[in-house]
């Protein structure tokens, strides 16, 4: 008996062992999902009655360039089982890559972390259009891309890479460059990082360079492609027929809006808890300067009091003021609160982060953030930008999500006790909450 106490011991101190447990919550929360509906419904028909190239080769020229998508979408989609299993195993290799990349040391604390923030992301992030369809077209490309990012880290660490590693690196790369927001930040990333590379040490790295040309060609695939446009046609005709009479300042405005909307003014617990790290963090970190603390507590206290404490303050009038063109739709000074609200709370942040972190970190953490919001600001240059929900926003939650456990790092290495216990309980207690209040 005392043996195998000690190994469960050991087996619960392993830094790895957080892993195993978000394996398991998965795999309870996948046994009691149905999937089918929506878009799966239709996926799963598609071979009932058509050839599957020459069906992919009919979407690409009437509706979408999401070929390699859609090739797993439609086996998937006859699949359940698999589909679960295989939607589990890429959840926990994007937490674990977030872990991979973004972690200085091993921590079981760290680890716990990212698996309980993944937690906690909003379960209507998954199946808006049905589970399988949402899965592999939002969230997979989102962990298959991060995971993609995992050698830059190696490259620019010098650490070495298996050949082997390539392979798998270049497969998850060709799946998630197929969907446009994810091909547009993995182009932004590459980009970015060979010309730092270049540089830095006067070299091209043949990686970096292969993963910008990769990204590069399909962009101009996914601008070129005839279905695409063909879709954009049919969909403003059903979506949002006002669409093509609006101008570009308008479709800007709308995807800064509703995207700064679904973090500040809604019940939002992944930016609730960023809020507490940034404000901890600053608090630590300047102890005796009062103005960034204030300015800290700026982004925690607009999302408590419109996101969460709405019905004890008079804001409903700037909740309720995004509509379908967004906000500031008149020239009269009321309809661009809610945009000066959300700005002052943007600008805050990067203040914020600027008070914590050095020089280098200050401009990763800022392009991470600028990542995500990118990611989710070009939505508003698509007539889908209200009928798609949620599912767009996912790379926003995560470069958060990744945010977050930066600035959870760095509390921890002030190594004053409070302030890392009252941080570890707010994200438990988040968990526990989302487990048991998903809509």
């Amino acid at each position: 008996m005392n043996k195998i106490k000690q190994q469960l011991l050991i087996l619960v101190k392993n830094s790895y062992f957080p892993f195993v447990v978000l394996t398991f919550l998965l795999l309870f929360f996948h046994a009691c999902i149905q999937v089918g509906k929506g878009d799966d419904a239709f996926f799963q028909t598609i071979l009932r009655e058509n050839n599957m190239f020459e069906w992919l080769a009919g979407r690409y020229n009437t509706w979408s360039s999401r070929l390699i998508i859609e090739f797993f979408l439609v086996i998937l989609s006859g699949h359940h089982f698999l589909w679960k299993l295989l939607n589990i195993a890429i959840t926990v290799l994007g937490a674990f890559s977030i872990i991979k990349i973004f972690s200085s040391r091993k921590s079981s604390a760290i680890n716990w972390l990212i698996c309980a923030l993944i937690l906690c992301l909003p379960e209507h992030l998954y199946h808006s259009a049905g589970w399988i369809a949402t899965t592999l077209n939002y969230s997979w490309v989102v962990y298959l891309g991060i995971f993609t990012m995992i050698p830059i880290k190696k490259i620019m660490t010098n650490e070495k890479i298996a050949w082997y590693e390539y392979i798998l690196y270049f497969c998850a790369m060709i799946y998630a460059v197929n969907q446009e927001q994810m091909c547009l930040i993995l182009l932004i990333v590459f980009f970015s990082f060979m010309c730092y590379r270049f540089y830095s040490i006067k070299k091209l790295n043949w990686f970096l360079l292969a993963g910008f040309l990769i990204s590069l060609s399909s962009l101009v695939f996914i601008l070129t492609c005839p279905g695409n446009a063909n879709r954009n046609i049919s969909e403003t005709k059903t979506w949002f027929p006002d669409y093509v009479n609006i101008s570009l300042f308008r479709k800007l405005e709308m995807g800064y809006s509703s995207t700064l909307f679904e973090f500040i003014m809604n019940p939002n617990l992944i930016f609730l808890i960023f809020s507490v790290l940034l404000f901890t963090c600053v608090v630590l970190k300047q102890k005796n300067n009062i103005v960034y603390k204030f300015i800290a507590f700026v982004p925690l206290s607009c999302n408590l009091i419109f996101g969460f404490l709405d019905k004890y303050f008079p804001v409903s009038a700037i909740k309720n003021s995004l509509t379908q063109y967004g906000t500031g739709v008149t020239l009269h000074p009321i309809t661009w609160l809610p945009d000066i609200v959300i700005s002052v709370v943007c600008i805050c942040v990067v203040i914020s982060l600027f008070a914590i972190f050095e020089r280098n970190m200050f401009i990763l953490t800022t392009f991470i953030m600028s990542l995500g919001f990118i990611s989710r600001i070009i939505i508003g240059f698509s007539p889908t930008i209200w009928a798609s929900l949620s599912r767009t926003f996912m790379l926003m939650y995560i470069s958060i999500i990744v945010c977050s456990l930066i600035l959870y790092q760095e509390i921890r290495k002030c190594k004053v006790k409070f302030p890392i216990q009252f941080s570890d309980y707010i994200v438990f207690f988040s968990v526990i909450i989302n487990m048991f209040c998903k809509k």
